[in-house]
């Protein structure tokens, strides 16, 4: 807003001399009224557009309609704010006649006044100043305005007097006020002794003085700006203004009206470039979006009971970012109980703690069970929480909530109808991973990925690399990624180019190294495509590389990548989502400071997930430690309350609220509202999972007898418990070693293991088939995604290779992909997998006759039953499109694992891809082969394990025994035989020796 001050700055930096001042001189006075309209012009340029803008949006609102209300509610605020400062800055361009003042101090001397005729008339001195006095006097008819008297001051401390000239300017109240006139040097310095010398004369200008108050301050300021509207309004100031511009344009030189009207006509030229319609569609800012939320896809799995004594029940949902709510509706379905039509309930409806709507027997008909409610936008942000929740006012003078016979239902079947703006970002790269991604999105993410032509296994790495990272953003929504040959996707999509794999679409495009770069998509101006580019697959990896590891610290619509290289790999189990296992765990490190809520009556409950390793090994022992640091209120004397702890929705123990001692003083020395406390759990390690949930819930309960006895009836008498927990709570896994026995798919699709051991995959090499396909591709992508969901890390050094490849990589963890006709190590390695591919009318391996022996002897029923099982699902489905997953152990070497995920056609290859994202799907896939028909997945044990990590001798042992208990029959059977044969020996070497004696 201060363009205008570019010329007299740089005047002044280059020329200090030439500047000039027009200012008032030190101690002089402005005589006349003066406003400076050079200074003023560009405010008052500013404050007529702003002016302007304020009454087209008032217009916009009462007279024409607009469907952007809210957005033109905030412009008209902001508007409103420029004018007010606008307004002030252009009150200061205004100077007002100056008058002298001298300061005016209260004082306590003594005064006499000098009538003609020498007649004196005793006084009070109400104040004094250099230039005059005022003061009290009983007979105000003793003195007429205009009269000249001497004044006699009399200090009673110094003992000092001085008689001064004065004239009688007010008269009024008993109080007359006196102007000095001329005095000599004597009288000037015995006045001066009087004002200044006194102690404590000036004490009052710090006591009397107001603090700062910057509201008051702020209206002062707005005072300001409605006067210099009505003065910028006057005759006066539009004709000096007017008169002053026409001077200031005459005097102009031709050569200057020539360069600006030069440099208006470019700057129109480039304002319509820049804004040129390129296509209809493109220019629109928005486009309109309806989105409906049953409340059972925001988390009520079943009808919802509300109760007076529960609470709140809630039900969160969120707005993504590019998006803005114009019209929402809430079409709730209810029914109440008998009881609340014979009293006053309240079923108040919430929009993020704001009541919204009130349901009563009164305002509705119950017999009717449902009511549409209109939701305010502009309530509706980013996070939202709609709630419902049950009042109910029997009358009673003591009325408890815990037996109320009031009850609401409410069906999950309820609709949230939300109409929405949808908004077309700028192509900025710094809003990644907007818009492909948004964490404020709870839908399941699909983003396209696009190559020219069939990819390298480079070009492949690379693109693991940003699906692993988007993967990881998705999180529990999951995330699938469809491969595009040589086509476009509908809306969004990343594109992965190299001269050799350049998209026809794309033809004669220069690529000058690693880039990044944002575009619109060509064919539909709401889509975005992010081209991922390089001369060669190594510079798209790095260009990859760079974009997961700046993210928004790009600018710009392209970048050129410099100086990026791949990340050193990662160490074992250092996965950013799982717990670290060798040391203590703080409970902030799970959960932020501000999502460390306070527990409460209307917020019963705090959650922190946390995720494990899937092979700590945790045979032999039952629990481990939870040191759980918080804060509570004092329980009020009319409650019972306390707490509890659920590991994944399984309870543990209570927690205590009492004998915690009295608050203590927080930070500012004033007493808390918190006593802190301490309590250790013991957590069951039978409920511990890769996956879990910690539960702290809070319960209070008012004592209705003690409460009654003692007259106590209002529920605000009664303070409500509340709980806070600390941060510096703390877990510890670090006692737990490393050991499982493999193959497990669970363990494979729930986290990842054992590839991701080492979170950048490292340690893995994934087997593409000889012919890639787009069916392919996409199963390939999404197994990088589920990578990066369970280990929150990127794939940044995944090996992608060729069947050909794997003698190469005897160490690493394989995942092969392809079917019979393009994989050969289907055929390869067909001995070791539990499933023989090669001979259809043989698909399973037939039990040897030792497994046979086992399973009808050794307890290995099970295994007979996944045997017969599985054949009669393999034959009932052989001849449909039938997928399989399976895992093995390594035939190059003894310890590492081989997942293998076929299909013969491409739809095949589509329920594989939906059964690693699907949760429902993800539960059913267990043991060491899954056969995926449809929506049906059937899932069997059919070899033999195979161990994974290390755990002394003594341990596996101990562990091995436990698990096959025919061998410690063996063992017993063996030790009872040694035995005797020592007492044998021992016996029969007593009896020699005694038959020798």
């Amino acid at each position: 807003m201060s363009w205008y001050v570019i010329i007299p700055t740089l005047m002044a930096l280059i020329s200090p001399k030439s500047g000039r001042f027009n200012v008032t001189a030190k101690g002089g006075l402005l005589e006349n009224r003066f406003f400076d309209y050079k200074l003023a012009m560009p405010c008052i340029i500013l404050f007529t557009l702003n002016g302007i803008g304020l009454f087209i949006g008032l217009g916009n609102i009462f007279l024409w309609g607009t469907s952007e209300t809210g957005t033109v509610i905030l412009n008209l605020g902001w508007i409103t704010y420029n004018l007010i400062i606008l307004g002030a800055a252009i009150a200061v361009t205004r100077e007002k006649k100056q008058q002298r003042n001298f300061v005016r101090l209260a004082s306590n001397v003594e005064a006499a006044i000098k009538l003609s005729g020498n007649k004196l008339v005793q006084c009070k001195v109400h104040n004094l100043s250099e230039g005059g006095a005022a003061i009290n006097i009983s007979d105000e008819s003793l003195l007429t305005r205009g009269e000249r008297v001497d004044l006699i001051l009399k200090d009673t401390l110094s003992e000092m007097s001085v008689t001064v000239p004065a004239e009688v300017m007010r008269i009024g109240d008993n109080r007359v006020q006196f102007m000095f006139q001329e005095m000599s040097s004597a009288q000037m310095n015995v006045l001066m002794l009087m004002l200044y010398s006194r102690e404590g004369n000036w004490n009052h200008w710090v006591t009397e003085r107001s603090g700062d108050n910057p509201l008051r301050e702020f209206f002062q300021v707005s005072k300001h700006a409605i006067r210099t509207v009505f003065f910028l309004l006057s005759p006066r100031t539009l004709f000096n203004g007017i008169r002053v511009i026409f001077r200031q344009l005459l005097g102009i030189k031709p050569a200057t009206v020539t360069a600006v009207a030069i440099f208006s006509v470019a700057c129109i030229f480039l304002f319509s470039l820049a804004y040129m319609p390129k296509a209809d569609a493109q220019t629109a800012g928005s486009y309109d979006v309806t989105s409906t939320y049953s409340l059972e896809e925001l988390g009520a799995d079943k009808d919802i009971r509300i109760e007076p004594a529960y609470g709140r029940q809630n039900f969160p949902f969120s707005l993504r970012t590019d998006e803005v709510v114009v019209k929402a509706e809430l079409s709730l379905k209810y029914s109440l109980s008998a009881a609340d039509r014979e009293n006053i309930n309240l079923l108040k409806v919430l929009v993020n703690d704001e009541v919204v709507k009130t349901i009563t027997p009164e305002n509705e008909k119950i017999d009717q069970g449902s009511v549409d409610i209109s939701l305010n936008p502009l309530m509706i942000g980013d996070h939202n929480t709609l709630s419902l929740e049950l009042d109910h006012d029997s009358g009673e003078a003591c009325f408890d909530p815990y037996e109320s016979p009031s009850w609401a239902v409410i069906s999950n079947q309820s609709v949230l109808t939300l109409e929405k703006k949808h908004l077309i970002l700028p192509n900025e790269l710094n809003q990644l991973p907007l818009p492909f991604f948004d964490d404020k999105d709870k839908n399941q993410l699909n983003l396209p990925f696009v190559f020219g032509q069939v990819p390298d296994n480079e070009l492949l790495e690379a693109s693991a690399i940003i699906s692993s990272w988007m993967g990881g953003l998705a999180s529990y929504r999951g995330a699938v990624f469809p491969a595009y040959f040589n086509h476009l996707p509908e809306k969004y999509g990343v594109v992965f180019i190299t001269p050799q794999n350049l998209p026809v679409w794309l033809n004669g495009s220069e690529i000058n190294g690693p880039t990044i770069e944002l575009i619109t998509h060509p064919e539909n101006p709401r889509g975005k495509l992010l081209l991922v580019q390089g001369k060669n697959s190594t510079e798209v990896k790095l260009a990859a590389q760079a974009l997961v590891s700046e993210g928004r610290n790009l600018a710009g619509n392209k970048v050129s990548v410099v100086g990026q290289s791949i990340p050193e790999k990662r160490q074992p189990y250092d996965a950013p989502a799982w717990l670290p296992t060798h040391r203590a765990v703080y409970l902030s490190e799970l959960i932020d400071d501000e999502e460390l809520r306070e527990v409460s009556h209307n917020v019963r409950e705090q959650k922190v997930s946390f995720r494990l390793p899937p092979d700590l090994f945790q045979w032999g022992s039952k629990s481990t430690p939870l040191n759980v640091l918080f804060q509570h209120t004092i329980v009020d004397e009319y409650l019972i309350s306390g707490g509890s702890l659920r590991l994944n929705n399984v309870f543990v123990e209570n927690i205590s609220l009492y004998d915690h001692g009295v608050p203590k003083t927080d930070e500012t020395g004033e007493p808390s509202e918190f006593v802190s406390a301490h309590q250790s759990f013991s957590m069951p390690l039978d409920q511990i999972y890769s996956q879990n949930e910690l539960e702290f819930f809070l319960y209070d309960q008012p004592q209705k007898e003690r409460m009654q006895n003692d007259h106590v009836c209002d529920e605000n008498a009664i303070k409500s418990t509340r709980m806070k927990l600390d941060g510096t709570s703390t877990m510890d896994f670090s006692s737990f070693p490393h050991f499982t026995q493999l193959p497990d798919l669970a363990k494979f699709v729930n986290a990842g293991f054992p590839y991701s051991r080492y979170a950048d995959l490292s340690r893995t090499a994934i087997v593409m088939p000889s012919r890639i396909e787009e069916a392919e591709v996409s199963l390939f992508l999404t197994l990088a995604g589920v990578m990066g969901r369970a280990t929150g890390a990127v794939a940044s050094h995944v090996s992608v290779i060729s069947p050909s490849q794997v003698g190469d990589y005897k160490n690493y963890e394989f995942i092969v992909l392809g079917g019979v006709d393009n994989q050969p190590l289907i055929k390869r390695w067909s001995d070791s997998m539990p499933v023989n591919f090669v001979m259809p009318e043989k698909m399973l391996h037939q039990p040897s006759r030792w497994e046979r022996f086992s399973s009808e002897w050794l307890n290995r029923d099970s295994y007979s039953q996944s045997q017969d099982a599985a054949e009669r699902i393999i034959k009932s489905i052989k001849e449909k499109e039938m997928a399989v997953l399976t895992g093995f152990e390594s035939p190059l070497k003894n310890g590492r694992s081989v997942v293998l995920l076929t299909a013969s056609t491409p739809a095949g290859y589509a329920q594989l891809t939906h059964a690693l994202v699907e949760p429902k799907a993800i539960a059913l896939l267990q043991g060491d082969l899954a056969i995926i028909d449809g929506p049906s997945i059937a899932s069997f044990k059919m070899a033999d394990h195979y161990n994974s990590g290390e755990i002394s001798w003594l341990m596996h042992a101990r562990w091995y025994l436990s698990k096959h208990a025919y061998w410690l029959f063996a063992l017993m059977i063996c030790g009872a035989f040694a035995l005797a044969l020592c007492s044998y020996y021992l016996l029969n070497k007593q009896a020699r020796d005694r038959t020798r004696k």
